[in-house]
């Protein structure tokens, strides 16, 4: 099978929804907003000192040692 026949095939697989695997569009529409508050909030600058007691609570939480 060549790289068309594969593209093909995948893309039959997705119209008839074959691939129990295959995410949903709500599912995909979901983790693409996801992506992007990430990417919102990396864009922030929080100070130093709200950045550590932040990591300190996460790890506090999750049970790590900071």
């Amino acid at each position: 099978m060549n790289a068309e026949e594969d593209l093909d095939h995948l893309s039959d697989q997705r119209v008839s929804r074959e691939n129990p695997f295959s995410p949903s569009d709500d599912e995909i529409a979901v983790s693409l907003a996801a992506a992007w508050m990430l990417v919102q909030l990396q864009e922030l600058a929080l100070p130093p000192e709200f950045a550590h007691r932040m990591d300190f609570s996460i790890c506090a939480r999750a049970h790590l040692k900071p």
